[in-house]
């Protein structure tokens, strides 16, 4: 059964996410309807994560996560959690944030952009490929990596990163008791079967609940 100590916890967070999802559209998303409201964030922030080997607040995670992606410790109008759960709740539109610097002129080139800002948008070619992937091969290889396979596969990393905050699997944020140890899950991880289904359905179904709270608002 999910940790009995912190499912309170965890279920008193949401349960403010809930109620600031639901209060009405003044402050239920930011001004460019792109991520969470403050009050939210600040909520969000709270939940434990299982992280780096510790139990953390979710904010703690969200820093390393937005400096990984931007180089700094928010972006524009948003703080760390506001990045993080823009990525998370609302894909579509951070697909277009220019979040990604780059730095040398002939990536510039090959992304097809004129600015130093790249969007997750300029990685897809109009058929969907990923532009970066054909250079997978020479990213992790450990010979003679020129200046733009180098940024390539820096720019790669933060791509991934991205992707695992989007489906979930380094959010483990339910810690569950079996045998005498708790083990921390997220909302995509296999389960034991071992799991009752009422802890089952609350950890495959909380986030999108609460996404759905916060966007029929919109």
């Amino acid at each position: 059964m999910i940790y009995k100590i912190l499912r309170p916890f965890l279920a008193f967070g949401f349960a403010i996410l809930f109620f600031y999802g639901y209060a009405g559209n003044k402050n239920t998303l930011s001004k460019e309807n792109i991520t969470i409201s403050t009050e939210q964030a600040e909520v969000f922030g709270k939940i434990l994560i299982s992280y780096n080997g510790r139990i953390a607040p979710l904010q703690t995670f969200a820093q390393d996560f937005t400096l990984k992606i931007t180089g700094k410790n928010s972006y524009k109008y948003a703080d760390a959690v506001q990045v993080l759960s823009g990525f998370l709740f609302f894909p579509e539109s951070w697909y277009h944030v220019p979040v990604f610097e780059i730095k040398s002129r002939q990536m510039q080139i090959f992304l097809g952009i004129s600015k130093k800002q790249a969007a997750i948008k300029d990685f897809f070619d109009l058929y969907g490929n990923y532009k970066l992937a054909p250079y997978y091969a020479q990213m992790y290889s450990s010979k003679n990596q020129t200046p733009f396979i180098k940024e390539a596969l820096f720019l790669n990393e933060k791509f991934q990163l991205i992707r695992m905050v989007q489906n979930g699997s380094l959010l483990k944020i339910f810690p569950i008791k079996q045998s005498g140890n708790v083990f921390w899950v997220s909302p995509t991880d296999m389960l034991s079967q071992n799991l009752s289904y009422q802890d089952y359905v609350y950890i495959r179904n909380l986030f999108p609940l609460y996404h759905k709270a916060i966007t029929q608002k919109q």
